[in-house]
């Protein structure tokens, strides 16, 4: 019998996101500004997102884990402290990067962001399969599938959302406006439920999204929405 596997989810969209983020470095032109921003910006947001998934490991798993087998628990700690001080070390980097006050210093500093990328990168996929093969063991051996899943929305509970929708009286020429500063969209209220479901649809490319975080099926639907919305992509 197939065992509910607590980290499938959110590791299967971290490896993506490292992934991805990695192909960037690697084709972004450094001696260009623009480029080494978008760089940077996606390299923040990965160690962001891996300090959000540690923070709730710690919290909810580890926990669990610790009850039956302390020692394998600790272990997995001092790991999550590791990762925390390679994260902290490219974001140093990534700072004197963006301070370099000349181009040429700006892209030899970037030699360095990118080498402590795949540092970070490199501990985070063997520490993840590491989780998976031995954490597992330990989560399926003491705790039902129903406990595991439980714990999951105990995590996914914490998450804060990355817009709240509100729906108010006003008068928007496009059914909507987005508060950005405060992460709130605000559709009008008196639109029937098909035209808050197209405006819904319409406003996605105007917002960031944390991809990672969403369920199989919302990846699913954002993908087959996004995919309409780009011109020639099938």
């Amino acid at each position: 019998m197939q065992r509910y596997n607590i980290f499938h989810q959110i590791h299967k969209g971290l490896r993506a996101m490292l992934y991805e983020t990695a192909l960037h470095i690697q084709h972004a032109d450094f001696w260009n500004i623009d480029e080494t921003e978008v760089a940077i910006e996606k390299i923040n947001e990965v160690i962001r997102l891996f300090d959000k998934h540690a923070f709730s490991e710690d919290n909810h798993v580890f926990p669990a884990v610790e009850q039956y087998d302390p020692a394998i628990a600790d272990a997995f700690e001092q790991e999550h402290i590791k990762d925390h001080l390679l994260g902290k070390s490219l974001a140093e980097a990534i700072t004197r990067c963006q301070l370099a006050p000349v181009i040429t210093e700006k892209a030899e500093v970037a030699k360095e962001v990118q080498a402590r990328y795949i540092k970070f990168m490199v501990f985070n996929l063997e520490h993840m399969a590491k989780e998976e093969e031995v954490l597992n063991r330990i989560l399926w051996r003491y705790y039902s599938d129903e406990e595991l899943m439980a714990i999951t929305r105990q995590i996914i509970a914490e998450v804060p959302a990355d817009y709240i929708v509100r729906y108010e009286r006003g008068s928007f020429q496009s059914g909507y406006c987005i508060l950005e500063a405060k992460k709130v969209v605000v559709l009008n209220k008196f639109l029937n439920t098909e035209g808050r479901i197209n405006t819904l649809i319409d406003l996605l490319p105007s917002i960031k999204l944390t991809y990672e975080l969403l369920t199989v099926d919302s990846q699913k639907m954002y993908d087959e929405v996004m995919g309409q919305q780009v011109p020639g992509k099938k």
